[in-house]
């Protein structure tokens, strides 16, 4: 048996390639989620460090579609890039910007959840363990906009806000 006959012999089944593709998906579809939230918060809302601190998590969406490819490609499974549609959702409020970024990360959650189902105890186990370490940053971020999301409940000024979100952001060594 040859190369190409081997690695066709471990190509991940049906459902384990349906959660791969849709996690593939769901990152680039966080990534795109928080760009536009970012915009949103910052040209209407007028809050500067709220919409760098959401778009950070749109660039880490993108690291972790990268660090999961690199787990793929470990077990030679190709990466797919699905299509990735607009948010046209209309953001109205802070509020409504909060409520799209948690329903996004939780999205995610649910997909890397699928991942490591399919995966567990399988010729792919290591794609279910890359799997639970995204799903732990993903956990953070989701408590970091939580924290954002009381905070902003507690209405305080706009400048107070967005100046406390700096300092939440502050403490985790990316300077963009």
């Amino acid at each position: 048996m040859g190369f190409r006959e081997a690695m066709a012999e471990r190509r991940p089944g049906e459902s384990l390639a349906k959660a791969i593709n849709d996690l593939n998906a769901a990152f680039l579809w966080q990534n795109r989620v928080f760009d536009t939230v970012k915009e949103t918060v910052w040209i209407d809302f007028g809050l500067a460090h709220t919409s760098d601190f959401l778009h950070k998590i749109a660039h880490e969406a993108l690291e972790r579609l990268d660090t999961f490819g690199d787990a793929l490609h470990e077990n030679f499974v190709r990466q797919s890039y699905p299509p990735t549609p607009s948010l046209d959702e209309e953001i109205g409020s802070v509020d409504h910007a909060f409520e799209i970024a948690v329903s996004t990360i939780d999205e995610v959650d649910t997909t890397l959840q699928r991942v490591i189902e399919a995966a567990s105890g399988s010729t792919y186990n290591a794609l279910a363990l890359a799997a639970e370490n995204l799903q732990q940053s993903n956990s953070a971020d989701r408590t970091a906009v939580l924290q954002a999301w009381k905070a902003w409940s507690e209405n305080v000024s706009t400048t107070s806000f967005d100046n406390w979100i700096l300092h939440l952001t502050e403490g985790d060594g990316n300077d963009e």
